[in-house]
């Protein structure tokens, strides 16, 4: 391990299949800079750039479903209970969708 960590480029690898015995893929190690050589996002940061894009968008459409729906109470005729005062954001089910998203 430590000859592999001091000179990377002495070694390589090779991925065999029953079709091609001799080798399908072949690569040479290279050592990898320190830090990253440009502005341009890792695999984990697209990650989480598209997992944060995808809470806002349920968010969005809960929030938008809401409205639509509380616009068309707002026609309906008057309840002859009284339930109290409704809730602005009901965050268990705004919990539930940020989980089915994400899942």
């Amino acid at each position: 391990m430590t000859r592999l960590l001091a000179n990377p480029a002495g070694f390589y690898f090779n991925i065999h299949s029953t079709l091609n015995p001799g080798g399908v893929v072949r690569g040479q190690l290279i050592r990898q800079a320190a830090g990253p050589t440009s502005g341009v996002p890792t695999l984990s940061e697209w990650g989480a750039i598209l997992m944060g894009l995808l809470i806002i968008a349920a968010c969005v459409f809960f929030l938008a479903g809401r409205s639509r729906t509380s616009m068309a109470l707002a026609g309906a005729a008057p309840s002859p209970v009284a339930q109290g005062p409704a809730k602005a954001i009901d965050w268990l089910l705004l919990a539930k969708v940020t989980l089915y998203v994400e899942a």
